[in-house]
């Protein structure tokens, strides 16, 4: 239902993510996999978001993580939409009722990323 709200239900489950592992950096083949879109869209979404200073991005090694930006301006207002939708929303790739993808990321070196 919310899903319509947005340009497509790629941008919505691409969000969606970020704010469901809001301290997590995120790469565009895990999103893709986790919410069972085409990574091309995943990375046009995640493009339109980082332009939109949305989300903010770093390289590590040949791979670009991302994360929310907590100075968009419109942070908490997004952060309540997607906190009251949550129950709504299921990806493909989850196990039980809700999973957590940290564990995925361990070079230890994965707040550094600049605002």
């Amino acid at each position: 239902m919310i899903e319509r709200l947005f340009a497509s239900a790629t941008m919505y489950a691409t969000l969606a993510m970020f704010f469901d592992f809001p301290g997590d950096p995120l790469h565009a083949r895990l999103i893709a996999r986790t919410i069972g879109r085409d990574v091309k869209c995943v990375l046009r979404q995640l493009q339109t978001l980082e332009a939109c200073r949305i989300i903010v991005c770093r390289s590590v090694g040949r791979e670009r993580r991302y994360r929310l930006s907590g100075k968009y301006p419109l942070h908490a207002e997004l952060e309540a939409l997607f906190e009251k939708s949550r129950d709504c929303r299921y990806y493909p790739r989850q196990d039980g009722p809700r999973w957590h993808i940290d564990l995925l990321f361990e070079d230890g070196d994965l707040d550094g990323i600049d605002e």
